[in-house]
């Protein structure tokens, strides 16, 4: 090839080789997904879209259309060098690969043919590539979206678990939670709000039925019997739930997670 055909075909493919390196990234994180499908949830990864019917669809459009591109780049190259034919492509074959037709003599009519191909399929490439794309930023932007409302929710549903003294406390309730999980799910980014959830079930839970048991041989009096119930419509309040649960503590004291252990071990 002569310096001056390289230099024309220099640019060429140095876009050639960007699309080609960024196909074959996500050829291979579409690979490594289907390994880890056995065990882990796809929810959990923000590269789940590969595993997607519409993106196998599309990335099977953009990988024929990128071989097609790459296909014509040399013939364009070769015709431009002086070759004195050319291969046109006729179609796939069913395992994807190009179906070529029979060499073409490359007269100064076809070279222009080549040209108007190259030209057309480098737009349909990028075309291709673009849909692939839209389908990616799309999924993960749906992702991001996702985990900061499950993120919010938490919380919003959960504050005690982020203030500052009793966040350390939570951290070993919590991650012993989440290890108890299936592997599966430990990363899904619903884990954490659920097994906050379940310590405080069963933390309620607990003190309920302690409340119960030593309450269980006293007479009801009516008139604390319609307090109650009055109580009950206005709904809680900060007494009520951040009271001592064995009732021997100060009144109004929050719940903290010592008294969850309390709980635990039966006070």
């Amino acid at each position: 090839m002569s310096n001056e055909s390289f230099n024309w075909a220099k640019p060429i493919l140095a876009e050639h080789k960007t699309a080609k390196t960024k196909l074959q990234q996500l050829e291979t994180e579409n690979q490594e997904l289907k390994k880890r499908t056995a065990t882990e949830n796809l929810y959990e990864h923000e590269q789940g879209y590969t595993l997607t019917p519409e993106y196998q669809t599309q990335f099977a459009r953009a990988n024929a259309a990128q071989q097609v591109l790459e296909h014509w780049q040399e013939q364009m190259i070769a015709v431009n060098s002086g070759a004195s034919e050319y291969t046109p492509v006729t179609g796939f074959d069913a395992n994807g690969n190009l179906i070529l037709g029979q060499p073409v003599r490359a007269t100064p009519q076809e070279i222009g043919k080549v040209m108007t191909i190259h030209s057309n399929v480098m737009n349909q490439n990028a075309t291709e590539r673009a849909k692939l794309e839209m389908l990616v930023n799309g999924h993960t932007s749906k992702v991001q979206e996702a985990r900061g409302w499950i993120g919010e929710f938490e919380n919003a549903t959960f504050p005690q678990f982020n203030q500052p003294e009793y966040k350390e406390q939570a951290k070993p309730f919590i991650e012993k939670g989440i290890n108890s999980l299936h592997p599966a799910y430990r990363n899904n980014p619903l884990a954490r709000p659920l097994i906050k959830a379940m310590i405080m079930a069963e933390f309620l839970s607990r003190v309920v039925s302690k409340g119960g048991n030593n309450g269980a041989a006293q007479a009801v009096d009516p008139r604390q019997q319609a307090i109650q119930q009055q109580r009950r419509k206005a709904g809680p309040t900060a007494a009520d739930v951040g009271g001592d649960v064995s009732g021997g503590g100060e009144k109004g004291a929050p719940v903290t997670f010592d008294d969850f252990e309390a709980v635990k071990n039966g006070y």
